[in-house]
């Protein structure tokens, strides 16, 4: 997962940008998403791509010279990048395109380390109550002790009615509202 955090005013120039490579990039490995930010810290964008392994990402990675317009020319406009490695709960589907949103949360609790063993547990026992999970992951490489889920609604009010399990094991809740570009896979 990358988060790209832009200068104010910067948000649609640098999905214009991102555009223009996704399609070469995509042949080298799939995009799972692509959203950017309403609600919460603006002017984000999130991609999340999946990989096989931390192997395939390097190699993946190395054929970027390949590329005429990846990596997207987005530096000038970017204050922040971060990139998480994640690895997924056993109950996370596969990443496949298709209309899930419009409207998509995305979740970063953190929690102490011993919580975290726990939350694939509370999530397993409950997670069968929602239809509209894209994924949850642990992170693996980046921030420690991170619990990230991404969540698709059909409407704001869908997502006002909705409550995420694991409550109780984590210190520290972050989310944000996040719609999809227009070239991401899941819409």
């Amino acid at each position: 997962m990358r988060t790209y955090s832009l200068r104010p005013g910067l948000l649609a120039r640098a999905l214009e940008r991102i555009a223009l490579g996704v399609e070469e990039r995509t042949k080298l490995s799939p995009l799972g998403g692509l959203w950017y930010s309403d609600i919460g810290r603006r002017d984000q964008i999130v991609h999340l791509w999946p990989y096989d392994s931390l192997a395939h990402r390097e190699s993946v990675r190395g054929r970027f010279g390949e590329l005429k317009n990846w990596p997207a020319k987005t530096t000038e406009f970017t204050v922040e990048s971060e990139t998480k490695i994640l690895a997924p709960a056993p109950f996370t589907p596969p990443i496949t395109p298709g209309k899930r949103g419009p409207v998509y949360e995305i979740c970063t609790d953190t929690c102490h380390p011993e919580s975290l063993m726990k939350m694939t547990e509370a999530w397993s026992a409950r997670i069968s109550e929602r239809k509209n999970l894209i994924g949850a992951w642990q992170t693996t490489l980046g921030p420690m002790y991170q619990w990230i889920h991404i969540w698709a609604y059909e409407s704001f009010e869908q997502r006002l009615r909705a409550a995420p399990p694991g409550d109780e094991l984590c210190v520290k809740r972050e989310s944000g509202i996040y719609f999809p570009a227009a070239f991401s896979p899941l819409q």
